[in-house]
């Protein structure tokens, strides 16, 4: 078992009160029972936004915390004793871990601020078929204008209903060999035609909410 640290332990036991006042698993089935189709419910997922947790692997100079991956998993560890469903293990990790690490600097500016404030949802899209093999990759981008035309099928995309941005597995421009890119797609649900530009909450975290937040020395 890892020993936490003092911010680590605090941030378990914030999301442990959290998830037993806010999201117990009564709520999941209320949920549940509602047929909400996102699949999850909009208001617990801001606030979550607003308490940090999605920029917790995000880096400082993009609007996280820079906690950590085990900080990450405290929290989805109290997300899951209540069967919590959100987006933050799409977006906050493996959307932000693509990003963080995959990107191009100008997208990293651009997404990896709208994911940690909530504002956005990211996910991957990297299998095609059946089974994982990210190896066998049939998705084709096309230049179009200021943008690219994607032709093929993604299966099992977490959180597809929701995502704003993807961040796919595939060929770029008939180059050889597998390329990452990520891409802005219309908003919750794929109606409306909203685009990532289009999410700017400008939230801040309400009185008995404890934002994420990291201590630096001399304050």
């Amino acid at each position: 078992m890892a020993v936490l640290n003092e911010e680590q332990t605090m941030l378990r036991d914030a999301a442990k009160s959290w998830v037993q006042e806010k999201s117990p698993v009564t709520a999941f089935r209320k949920m549940r029972d509602s047929g909400v189709e996102l699949g999850y419910d909009a208001n617990a997922w801001n606030e979550m936004a607003e308490m940090g947790w999605a920029g917790v692997i995000i880096p400082e100079e993009f609007g996280g915390s820079d906690f950590g991956y085990l900080s990450m998993g405290l929290i989805l560890e109290e997300l899951g004793r209540t069967l919590t469903a959100s987006p933050l293990l799409a977006s906050g990790l493996a959307a932000a871990s693509g990003a963080a690490g995959l990107a191009a600097d100008a997208q990293k500016s651009e997404y990896l601020p709208k994911i940690a404030g909530g504002e956005i949802v990211g996910t991957l899209a990297v299998d095609e078929g059946a089974h994982h093999a990210p190896e066998k990759v049939a998705l084709k981008a096309e230049k179009t204008g200021a943008g690219y035309k994607l032709t093929g099928t993604k299966s099992f995309v977490l959180e597809g209903l929701a995502a704003n941005l993807l961040h796919r597995l595939g060929p770029h421009l008939g180059q050889a060999g597998r390329h990452r890119r990520h891409h802005p797609v219309p908003g919750p649900g794929r109606r409306g035609g909203r685009d990532a530009q289009a999410f700017a909450s400008g939230r801040q975290p309400r009185r008995g909410q404890h934002r994420v937040r990291r201590r630096r020395s001399g304050r």
